[in-house]
């Protein structure tokens, strides 16, 4: 009997410094993803006074879902960021010299207008100011990922566009958010527009179907080698 509870109090300290062992385990893992992915819950956003023009963004006249979407279709929206940027910067008149100004603001950016308008078409007409995106390399440089004194030609990012990024900064119009849109984005090529959203449901959905296969498994297993297993080595 003493041999009996010796082996069982082994066992269960076996069974004790597995799970220990584990859980450090996991701290270590999920402590090292945490850390590296922090930069990640934050987003450079660029400041630009909007106007929703009601004739370019419903097409339709309706302010219906379906208007709003045809005008996102067609690239309204994003238009829409553009002329913001073409007025804040007129001097910039140069076509190579507008497709570097836009690459400051994400390619998505008009995409989140679409989603406010449809939210609240009490918008269309309306001139505010708004928080647009910014895009990949403008945000590193606001980060202050990019160093400033790296010379150009080691860097996406021009001397002008730095320049531009520096006089909307100079106004509190450059600045770090914490993006809560992280949480329900879905996977993007643009890394500013990423989001882990899809991949938390898609692990649930992972989580429930291991549930129902693993669960009345186990249940099965246990009352098996409890109640009509023979007691042997195996």
């Amino acid at each position: 009997l003493r041999r009996r509870y010796a082996a069982e109090r082994r066992f269960r300290a076996y069974g004790l410094g597995a799970i220990l062992a584990a859980v450090g385990f996991l701290v270590v893992f999920l402590g090292n993803i945490l850390w590296q992915g922090i930069p990640g819950f934050f987003q450079a956003y660029i400041a630009l006074d909007v106007t929703y023009d009601a004739a370019t963004l419903d097409p339709l006249g309706d302010r219906s879902l379906e208007s709003f979407k045809q005008a996102q279709r067609d690239g309204a929206f994003q238009a829409l960021v553009n002329d913001a940027l073409y007025a804040e910067f007129p001097e910039v008149t140069e076509r190579r010299d507008r497709k570097t100004l836009r690459d400051l603001v994400s390619p998505w950016a008009g995409d989140r207008l679409a989603t406010a308008v449809e939210d609240d078409p009490s918008l269309l007409g309306r001139s505010e100011r708004v928080w647009i995106l910014a895009g990949d390399e403008a945000h590193r440089f606001i980060n202050g990922d990019i160093p400033r004194d790296r010379p150009e030609s080691e860097r996406k990012i021009t001397d002008r566009q730095i320049a531009w990024v520096d006089a909307l900064a100079a106004e509190g119009r450059a600045e770090v958010h914490f993006e809560w849109a992280f949480f329900s984005a879905a996977d993007s090529r643009e890394p500013e527009a990423a989001g882990f959203g899809a991949a938390i449901i898609g692990s649930l959905y992972l989580m429930l179907v291991t549930l129902v296969l693993a669960f009345p498994v186990g249940v099965m297993a246990a009352i098996y080698l409890e109640e009509f297993a023979p007691k042997n080595r195996l």
